[in-house]
C-alpha cells in the first residue's frame, strides 16, 4: 500500500501554501515551502527517496500573540512543523509514497524579548505536539490516515482519523488553529485561496466518498472498526 501522487500536484500545492501563509510566517520560511516544492520534482527521479523539512529546521510561524482564542486572550505561542514523506519514482509524473509519511506539528509558549521574541521554554519542551501520518503498510494499526497526540507515556494511541494529510493542509490547519480571526479573513481575501481551495475540496471529497463506500459494509464488525480497516486505493488521488 502506498498512495500516489501527481508531482505537479504537490509542487502547486506547497507553491500555493508559502504565498498564502508568507505574512504569517518566521523568516526564511516562506523559502523553506519554496524549496519543498522544488526538491519533490528532483526526488521523484530517483527510486526512492525522502522528501522532508528536517525537525532540526522546521517551519515556523509567526508570534500569535493571544490570538489562538477569539478574544485575543490565549497563550502567547508559535507553531513549528516538520515532515518526512518516503517516496518511490512512479511513471509519467507520478510518486507513490513508501515507508514513513509523517508530518509532525509543535506548539511551543513564547514571550517578547525587547522588540523580539523568544521561547518561553527549553525548544524540548512544547505545550501540544502531534503528528499526522499516512499508513504505507497494509498492515499497520489505525485509520489509513490519522492523528497521534503526543503523551507523557509515550503509547501510540489514539490514532484519530483525519481528513488532512499533505504538508500544505497541515500548514493551513496549523495557522488556523493560532490565528483564529485573522487567518479566515486573509484567506478570504488572498488571490491563490481560490486554486488551493479547489485542490483540498478534491482530496477531501475523494476520501470522504471512500470512506462512506466502507460503511455501507453491514458485516460482523462495528461501523466504526470497518472505518478503521478501510485502505483507500493507491491511486484515490489520481482518478481523473
Amino acid at each position: 500500500m502506498g498512495m500516489k501522487f501527481k508531482i505537479a500536484d504537490l509542487q502547486r500545492q506547497m507553491n500555493e501554501i508559502a504565498e498564502i501563509a508568507s505574512e504569517y510566517l518566521d523568516r526564511g520560511s516562506k523559502e523553506k515551502l519554496k524549496d519543498a516544492a522544488r526538491n519533490v520534482k528532483f526526488i521523484s527521479k530517483q527510486p526512492t527517496g525522502k522528501w522532508q523539512i528536517d525537525r532540526s529546521d522546521p517551519i515556523k510561524t509567526m508570534p500569535s500573540w493571544g490570538a489562538c482564542e477569539k478574544d485575543g486572550k490565549g497563550k502567547d505561542l508559535q507553531g513549528w512543523m516538520s515532515f518526512v514523506w518516503g517516496m518511490k519514482r512512479g511513471r509519467n509524473g507520478i510518486v507513490e509514497l513508501n515507508g514513513k509519511a509523517s508530518t509532525v506539528i509543535t506548539i511551543h509558549e513564547i514571550e517578547k524579548n525587547g522588540r523580539s521574541y523568544r521561547l518561553k521554554h527549553a525548544e524540548s519542551e512544547w505545550l501540544q505536539r502531534w503528528n499526522i501520518d499516512v499508513v504505507t503498510d497494509e498492515g499497520a494499526p489505525g485509520p489509513a490516515i490519522h492523528a497521534q497526540i503526543s503523551n507523557r507515556a509515550n503509547v501510540p494511541v489514539p490514532r484519530l482519523p483525519s481528513i488532512l494529510f499533505t504538508p500544505a493542509d497541515c500548514l493551513d490547519f496549523l495557522l488556523g488553529e493560532l490565528f483564529q480571526e485573522n487567518w479566515e479573513e486573509h484567506l478570504a481575501g488572498h488571490s491563490h485561496t481560490a486554486s488551493f481551495a479547489v485542490s483540498q475540496q478534491d482530496r477531501m471529497q475523494r476520501l470522504l466518498k471512500e470512506h462512506d463506500s466502507r460503511l455501507q459494509d453491514r458485516g460482523r464488525l462495528s461501523a466504526w472498526t470497518n472505518f478503521k480497516k478501510g485502505r483507500p486505493t493507491d491511486d484515490l488521488f489520481l482518478v481523473s
